[in-house]
């Protein structure tokens, strides 16, 4: 492949390559898996309650609206736990994402029906800030995961 493109002789564009890769896989691909994970499992895109096309494309609207609320509010927390990180802490910590979209998804048909006002937001915000996990870029234990049978439970879809 390469040496159709005129790079016969060039020895170092192998590892260029693999260095250019490894590089836009880490700072590139990464993000857009992790917020597909989190897409897919922690909001269930995948999973309608409607029948018609237009219903579909509501669920489809307001789960990305509540995956864009949640990245806004774990941004904010995230500054918010940085600017207020004691210095002599050996782990960094951040906003428990999990937590964040749990809340907005029980609280948001509330907010859009009138029965809270927007201001809840805030103690989404205030309460992302207690909960907090740490970051840790060398871990040396392997997480365990448990594998689930079946993923499609209609009847289990938290209705948003």
């Amino acid at each position: 492949m390469i040496a159709g493109i005129g790079f016969q002789n060039c020895w170092f564009l192998t590892a260029e390559i693999c260095w250019f890769y490894s590089t836009a896989y880490n700072f590139l691909r990464w993000p857009c898996e992790s917020k597909y994970y989190e897409l897919k499992y922690r909001i269930s895109l995948e999973e309608f309650n409607g029948a018609t096309s237009n219903s579909i494309r509501q669920e489809f609207f307001i789960n990305m609206l509540i995956s864009n609320l949640a990245s806004l509010i774990k941004n904010d927390a995230d500054e918010t736990i940085d600017s207020n990180a004691n210095p002599r802490n050996k782990y960094r910590y951040q906003a428990n994402r999990t937590f964040i979209i749990g809340r907005i998804k029980k609280i948001f048909p509330k907010i859009l029906a009138g029965v809270y006002k927007i201001s809840v937001i805030d103690k989404i915000f205030s309460d992302a800030l207690k909960k907090k996990s740490q970051l840790q870029p060398d871990r040396k234990v392997k997480r365990v995961r448990f594998e689930r049978m079946r993923r499609h439970y209609n009847n289990r879809k938290v209705t948003v």
